[in-house]
């Protein structure tokens, strides 16, 4: 069965969490995924992986994470307790998931632009040392979860936190968010061409002190 690119992409966010960490609890997996999307979300304008999140206690998680990390493990791409991830009743951190030892590659980043995987390894080294209180307070306090919880949404399970009323992309189009959504477009659009345009392009979109490319006078 081929794989579609949200789904794809969110394979290779949440694989290279873990081969970052080399040692990830399912727990903290959830949220870093979920922060790295809410800070894609405010510095490009657009969604990466498209995952929705969904609030369930101690939310919000990816949708059928238990199944989500299951088909990662039986692709080979991470290690974990299969057995205890499915028996567990209550979410909590201390079903561990690492590295593979098939695919194993430490420091490895399965997203191919320079400028997304930046972002991850930000995200990672921000708060992945953080306590399970401290990080749940953090992911508390992101605008998607406040609206989730301040809207109409008042249950306590279910319910997408980046849908609908969770999050609108039009409160991030700013001139800065525009320009770096330009440099993903072409990023994507010629992956593998002049990596030292793209490294100085990168340098101009990230400070966005200029939008127009340096070689471009026009």
């Amino acid at each position: 069965m081929e794989i579609n690119r949200d789904e794809k992409r969110l394979t290779d966010v949440s694989v290279s969490i873990v081969n970052l960490l080399d040692s990830v609890g399912v727990y903290k997996f959830n949220k870093l995924t979920y922060l790295f999307e809410y800070f894609f979300i405010k510095n490009f304008g657009q969604r990466y992986t498209k995952e929705l999140f969904i609030k369930l206690p101690h939310g919000p998680v990816i949708s059928a994470y238990k199944s989500f990390i299951t088909s990662l493990y039986e692709k080979e791409l991470i290690d974990t307790d299969i057995t205890q991830l499915k028996s567990k009743k209550k979410f909590e951190d201390d079903i561990e998931i690492t590295t593979c030892i098939i695919s194993r590659n430490p420091g490895y980043v399965y997203i191919h632009e320079n400028i997304v995987s930046g972002l991850l390894r930000q995200v990672v080294v921000k708060y992945a040392g953080l306590s399970v209180p401290e990080l749940e307070k953090i992911v508390y306090q992101t605008v998607p979860v406040k609206k989730y919880l301040e809207d109409s949404f008042k249950k306590d399970i279910g319910g997408y936190v980046l849908d609908g009323g969770g999050i609108k992309m039009k409160d991030y189009n700013t001139t800065e968010i525009n320009g770096r959504k330009l440099y993903l477009k072409h990023i994507s659009k010629f992956p593998d061409y002049n990596p030292e345009l793209h490294a100085r392009l990168a340098n101009e979109y990230e400070d966005m002190e200029k939008l127009r490319p340096a070689w471009d006078n026009s």
